[in-house]
């Protein structure tokens, strides 16, 4: 007995079979290991005839991870790569329809992952991050002091409305003062009218049919020459409409726009050109290439031209799919097609035969 507590005959046949089983093991992995690639293939193959496209585009993965040299693995991954891809941003289209935002997020960075240059998921995946981000998220208690300046921050996030008590459709006919005018329009929608101490008013005819109040305030003041703002939700301020008073009562406003198909510097740079040109010198256009967006300043009606712009320049880009195969053409196929001519030709002299008949 040894000190293991063994015989020397047991520990002998321990250590053989020990080894047999190792050998054997090594010998079966190696095996497996030089089939492995072409048995995912034809795995994946099967799996793309069954149309099971994300278990063949795994079964491809995994060969041409074993073996990238082989063209037909890198051919196959690739092919299947475009259909998986789109058939994952499918998917997610259809969860975000449901209102499965998550879900459909989900699939998208899939779609992505499978496939960088598919743009569709790109784009889906920055709208939903934008929605996502937009939406206000629960505040914390804060001191009285805090809580008193965000309430100012928030009287100061968006331009004043003008919200009248009543809604009818407005019907006046007379000739009157342009102030005498202005405050029958505020007596029957529920406003108040202020006048700019400068402001010398004139005599004007109006006639108004079943007209909104919006409407009619742009009609008294392109025959009066003057232009309102609102300065609390149920009061207007009229003056003289000139250049000096516009630059002093216009208010200004800061509104973030956040392009969705912007990937480029460039796509930035053309939508602030375009701000610039098209609203003038007066607003003011800064981007923010890290956050694909775009900062400006203006008046109120500025900013909402603004918002028709970039909606109208910020589009997706046409995409093209294109299939490529790659194929391996053996030429000598053309050797053997058609007639295979002789050669040589040979001339030789042959003797007549004779035949008789008798009756």
């Amino acid at each position: 007995m040894n000190r293991a507590g063994l015989p020397a005959t047991s520990r002998f046949s321990f250590w053989i079979a020990f080894y047999a089983v190792l050998l054997l093991s090594s010998f079966s992995g190696g095996r497996l290991h030089a089939q492995s690639a072409n048995t995912l293939y034809k795995q994946g193959v099967s799996a793309e005839a069954r149309e099971d496209y994300d278990a063949a585009y795994d079964f491809y993965q995994k060969a041409y991870a074993k073996n990238g040299k082989d063209l037909r693995f890198r051919t196959a991954l690739y092919r299947v790569r475009v259909t998986v891809s789109s058939a994952h941003v499918t998917k997610g289209r259809k969860l975000l329809a449901s209102g499965d935002e998550q879900g459909a997020l989900s699939e998208f960075l899939h779609a992505a992952e499978i496939d960088p240059g598919n743009e569709a998921a790109l784009q889906e995946i920055a709208h939903i991050r934008a929605r996502i981000g937009e939406t206000p998220t629960q505040p914390e208690p804060a001191s009285p002091e805090i809580a008193a300046k965000q309430d100012e921050l928030d009287s100061m996030a968006a331009p004043l409305q003008l919200k009248p008590v009543s809604n009818e459709p407005l019907i006046l006919h007379m000739t009157e003062d342009a102030k005498v005018v202005y405050q029958a329009i505020g007596r029957a929608a529920g406003i108040n009218v202020l006048f700019d101490p400068d402001y010398i008013s004139k005599r004007i005819q109006v006639d108004l049919n079943n007209m909104s109040l919006m409407d009619a305030l742009r009609v008294v003041g392109t025959m009066s020459n003057t232009f309102w703002r609102p300065i609390t939700n149920n009061s207007i301020f009229v003056a003289q409409n000139s250049r000096a008073k516009r630059q002093e009562l216009d208010e200004q406003a800061v509104q973030t726009f956040y392009l969705a198909n912007a990937w480029q510097q460039n796509d930035i740079n053309d939508v602030q050109t375009a701000l610039r040109n098209v609203l003038g010198a007066n607003i003011k256009v800064y981007g923010v290439a890290s956050q694909n967006a775009i900062v400006v300043r203006g008046t109120p009606d500025e900013l909402l031209l603004a918002q028709k712009l970039v909606n109208d320049l910020d589009k997706a880009r046409p995409e093209v799919v294109v299939d490529i195969a790659v194929m391996e053409v053996s030429k000598n196929w053309e050797r053997t097609l058609g007639i295979q001519w002789p050669s040589s030709i040979g001339i030789a002299l042959k003797s007549p035969t004779a035949s008789t008949t008798s009756t």
